[in-house]
């Protein structure tokens, strides 16, 4: 059988910056406006909970060796510029289209 890559999408591919604009530090806020500005059609980020309860956007499990579920959100931005979801939603609204990947179980409803 032959499918044409016309037959496979309803419309054009989706261009999606993985976690935002290669370039740019991953999932900041920075990285994400570069990503709308490039033309992106998504962003796919990642999404923890630090330590006080907050949606953290980070891929990895940890800070330095430091769970972020032992950290607060004050804690994790002495280290590095950690955006949370709340503040990645508001820059990025009406602009472009969010694939949130939850890489814990349990704040489903949350997000």
């Amino acid at each position: 059988m032959t499918v044409s890559a016309g037959s496979l999408f309803a419309d054009a591919p989706l261009i999606v910056a993985h976690r935002g604009q290669p370039g740019e530090q991953e999932n900041t806020l920075a990285g994400f406006e570069q990503a709308i500005r490039w033309g992106s059609d998504m962003i796919e980020l990642d999404i923890r909970r630090c330590g006080d309860g907050t949606l953290v956007v980070h891929h990895d499990a940890d800070l330095n060796g430091i769970p972020l579920t032992q950290m607060t959100l004050e804690q994790i931005r002495q280290s590095k510029a950690v955006p949370t979801l709340a503040e990645t939603i508001s820059t990025v609204k009406n602009r472009i289209r969010l694939d949130v990947e939850l890489k814990e179980a349990g704040h489903e409803a949350t997000v």
